[in-house]
């Protein structure tokens, strides 16, 4: 029997107990349990294990698709194989390792090349040799014989084509730059031949945008028209569209309706065969509402019966602003029986959809207790839920209701004021307004006049005359800034321009009393009149102060 010495203890033992370290052989019948781990930690740790645990992982990774194509197995395939082949090699000639380690290790890295070899092939081959079968639905990724299936007459593969070409992409198993040309001339092969409906609106718009050629409104129309006859139903949309604006053709709001409800109310039959594409069932909604619209407004052809039915449609079809229309038309009754409850539910599917005026009526429903009990804690969560999905005045509204729900209390401003935050970095004026204010006096925050001014100038500059007003007054008493009552007077002058009455108070008020080289009887009179006539009593008495010594002045006769 072979043996062979221990590299610890001298002693000799058999070939098959014999384990391998960095000091030599070890015998596994005299040294410790721990030296025996850390003769087995290094077979494991091997190099040759490690590299085949590395392209393991390296081929998971470079499975991954891009646009359908899993480019790293251009690199991984070649690699993974030439590592398996060195494995194999190890497998053979290493003698210090079981057998079914070492060829389990390079059957592993051999499967892992094989697997990208297979994607390369047909890769490289789609890439080389172009395929004469080609699928119209697949718009973004290399899908070989489009062009080839346009000239076999599918002409759904021609709008595709004509489609492709109005942007930069690889396809066809090549590079294509944009080209509007091409993109005419391909979409309108598909005009021309038998279900290429979507192909001429694709066409009309083109021809609407000037889009490789000049403008053609009036060109567009017969477009959409023969897109809406052949089943497409935003041909019928943007044909009548076109004719609701008077791009093309004189403006025809009722010729325009027609199309519209030939869109949302016609079904498939045997000679309208709609397309059930989901594009042509958002167009389908998109025209409900329109048909809606043009019922529901006041004139001759007012039918809120039938414009509440379109909603429904249009509602079903997840045209969540249909869902709020609809919702109000149940709320008020206009038209229909009022069913409040119904209305929460719609405002609540509006809601959902996105659609932020159905949320704002949601939460007056709850809060003023229409269709559902009063649950002021449903209302602030609805606002804090549109809030957080970037609705600034839902934000401000949220802030608002805290103060409004109950007793005011510095608990309740400390609630409020983040919420005022989020609506001025969303840039609602009159959040940023109410920002201002508590800043200003330290309600919910630490007293800032420094800070309440940025965010006054904000407000002030979106068109919040108070927040104008306020700034005015920080700058007349120097808080929180160099005194300047130059500019003081100019925002005063902002505000009252806007007929906001206390602007013009300040405004008569500092043209009397501020510093000479301001001073202007005549102006602060004919400011403190105006804020008389805005009906602030305490300006009234101002004017007749001031006209006891402008008595020449017009307003003081």
């Amino acid at each position: 029997m072979e043996t062979t010495q221990c590299a610890q203890c001298g002693c000799d033992c058999s070939a098959e107990s014999t384990f391998m370290s960095e000091r030599g052989p070890l015998c596994g019948s005299c040294h410790a349990d721990d030296e025996l781990a850390d003769a087995q930690k290094t077979r494991w740790f091997s190099f040759p294990n490690l590299l085949a645990a590395a392209f393991l992982s390296g081929g998971v990774v470079c499975s991954i698709e891009i646009n359908g194509v899993q480019y790293g197995s251009l690199v991984m395939g070649p690699l993974a194989l030439l590592c398996g082949l060195g494995l194999l090699w190890v497998a053979v000639s290493n003698k210090l390792e079981p057998l079914w380690l070492r060829a389990g290790r390079a059957a592993v890295v051999l499967l892992v090349a094989a697997y990208h070899l297979i994607v390369v092939i047909p890769l490289l081959w789609g890439l080389l040799v172009p395929s004469n079968s080609g699928s119209a639905d697949t718009l973004d990724s290399p899908t070989p014989g489009l062009v080839q299936a346009c000239e076999n007459a599918d002409f759904d593969a021609c709008a595709s084509v004509g489609r492709l070409y109005q942007k930069d992409g690889l396809w066809d198993g090549a590079w294509h730059d944009k080209d509007p040309l091409k993109a005419r001339e391909f979409l309108g092969k598909a005009c021309k031949g038998s279900g290429g409906a979507e192909g001429c609106n694709d066409l009309g718009i083109l021809f609407q945008d000037g889009v490789g050629g000049a403008p053609d409104p009036k060109g567009a129309l017969p477009l959409f028209e023969q897109a809406c006859d052949g089943g497409d139903r935003f041909g019928c949309y943007n044909l009548a569209l076109a004719l609701q604006q008077g791009n093309g053709a004189a403006v025809d709001k009722s010729k325009a309706f027609t199309w519209w409800e030939r869109a949302c109310v016609s079904e498939k039959d045997a000679t309208w065969r709609w397309s059930e594409s989901a594009t042509s069932v958002t167009a389908r909604g998109k025209a409900c509402v329109r048909a809606a619209v043009y019922l529901d407004a006041p004139g001759p052809a007012n039918d809120d019966a039938k414009a509440a039915a379109r909603y429904r449609l249009a509602c079903e079809l997840d045209q969540f602003v249909a869902c709020n229309d609809l919702a109000v038309m149940l709320q008020n009754g206009e038209g229909i029986t009022a069913d409040p409850k119904e209305a929460v539910a719609m405002y609540e599917r509006a809601c959902k959809g996105a659609n932020y005026r159905g949320c704002y009526n949601l939460a007056t429903m709850f809060e003023e207790g229409l269709g559902v009990p009063k649950d002021p804690p449903r209302v602030i969560a609805i606002y804090s839920k549109t809030c957080d999905a970037g609705e600034a005045r839902a934000c401000r509204l949220a802030g608002n209701w805290y103060l409004t729900s109950g007793e005011v209390s510095e608990e309740l401003y400390t609630k409020a004021v983040p919420f005022w935050r989020r609506a001025c970095d969303g840039d609602d004026v009159t959040g940023c307004y109410n920002l201002g204010v508590s800043t200003a006096n330290g309600q919910g925050v630490e007293k800032d006049p420094t800070a309440a001014a940025a965010v006054y100038a904000k407000a002030c500059d979106g068109s919040s005359w108070n927040a104008c007003n306020n700034l005015g007054n920080l700058f007349r008493s120097g808080r929180g800034l160099d005194k300047d009552e130059a500019k003081a007077r100019e925002l005063f002058g902002r505000a009252c321009d806007a007929d906001l009455a206390l602007g013009c108070d300040n405004l008569a008020s500092i043209l009397h009393e501020g510093p000479k080289a301001l001073r202007d009887l005549d102006g602060a009179v004919t400011a403190a009149d105006k804020a008389c006539e805005l009906k602030r009593e305490s300006s009234c008495a101002r004017k007749k102060k001031l006209c006891r010594k402008r008595r020449k002045h017009p307003k003081c006769g």
